[in-house]
């Protein structure tokens, strides 16, 4: 599929994994020519973030092949107007994890969104084979370059999705064993969260690694009205103003908290927010092009007669 979409000069590169220097070693690389899309392997246990590669690094039109969690931060990206060109999602599928539970990061543990509906293209990988379907007019124009050797698969693809709700059913009883922090006392979850923030170095890890943090200039650094210029954000200030700027658009990717040298269990708790907030206001990130909850407002929240919406 690769090679397809380099062939029909779709894109000009695409972002995917590779072999590496050892038997058991992967690396990022972005494949411009057809000759060595070949090598491309489609790992869905990986540390890095595909779409953070994309926003910072990529040029001209794109595809990114990755997880769930890559495709949805690829679709927020859109909305805010932060990708380099037209950019193709193929997302494969985080099957066959149960045999992995002392490598899964806690995020991948609860996460209960393996199957990515979303992207263009999403492929089960099967033994020997790839089941792919297209969910958009992008995935139907890649699966029409006719490059591939096609099989009907639709059985034994309802045979592995049957096979992975039980790795959903563990995943979401995880959730529920992490979200009980939701059960207690405000207080307890303020004094909880206070102590994990206390522990921050400020290193930053956690903003720079978040595939979907957007901002050209961030308000969190040095002389942007709220940090003094040569000052450090207070701890808690920092980590409740990352929270509002993420948690309604929260994929779950775990960047964040893989990256923080102090341990902060903080994806969790975008993560929690993120749910919560995704019930009040209807919206999943990175499922549709749905504007963002804050971009958004009902006219009856404005029915106290202190704003005028012009043109209504």
């Amino acid at each position: 599929m690769a090679r397809a979409l380099l062939d029909s000069k779709m894109v000009d590169c695409v972002i995917a994994f590779v072999k590496g220097t050892g038997p058991d070693d992967l690396r990022v690389a972005f494949i411009s020519n057809p000759e060595d899309a070949a090598q491309v392997i489609p790992a869905t246990l990986n540390p890095y973030s595909m779409t953070r590669l994309l926003r910072d690094y990529a040029e001209g039109n794109a595809a990114v092949i990755g997880r769930t969690c890559d495709v949805r931060a690829v679709i927020e990206l859109r909305k805010r107007n932060r990708l380099p060109g037209e950019v193709y999602t193929i997302g494969v599928t985080c099957s066959d994890l149960k045999s992995l539970p002392g490598v899964l990061r806690s995020n991948c543990q609860r996460c209960d969104e393996r199957v990515p509906v979303m992207a263009d293209v999403s492929c089960v990988l099967l033994d020997g084979v790839t089941a792919v379907e297209a969910a958009t007019d992008k995935g139907t124009a890649i699966l029409a370059t006719g490059s591939f050797v096609v099989h009907d698969a639709a059985e034994d693809e309802a045979q592995v999705l049957a096979a992975m709700e039980t790795e959903l059913d563990t995943a979401r009883n995880q959730k529920a064993k992490d979200f009980k922090l939701l059960q207690m006392p405000l207080s307890v979850r303020f004094e909880f969260w206070f102590s994990q923030f206390d522990k921050c170095i400020k290193c930053y890890g956690c903003r720079t690694s978040c595939p979907i943090y957007y901002c050209k200039d961030c308000v969190l650094d040095a002389d942007r009205g709220v940090v003094p210029a040569g000052e450090m954000p207070a701890s808690r200030m920092y980590h409740l103003t990352r929270l509002a700027h993420v948690g309604d658009s929260c994929i779950n990717c775990g960047s964040c908290e893989a990256a923080c040298p102090v341990q902060i269990p903080i994806s969790k708790l975008y993560h929690m927010a993120q749910t919560e907030l995704g019930q009040i206001f209807k919206y999943r990130p990175g499922y549709d092009d749905a504007r963002m909850p804050l971009t958004l407002f009902a006219a009856a929240e404005l029915g106290d007669g202190r704003i005028d919406i012009k043109g209504r």
